[in-house]
């Protein structure tokens, strides 16, 4: 199977700056949004 999981962890979402997770959830979502248009399996 051609699965590629995009992981994003809780201890990630922790930050002392202000709009840093959100940040790394926007990353996380255009990653996995580039290779859906890459035609290749993956996960989030």
């Amino acid at each position: 199977m051609d699965v590629e999981p995009v992981i994003m962890s809780a201890g990630e979402l922790e930050s002392e700056r202000a709009g840093e997770p959100g940040r790394l959830i926007r990353d996380r979502y255009r990653t996995a949004s580039q290779v859906i248009q890459n035609k290749v399996r993956r996960c989030l």
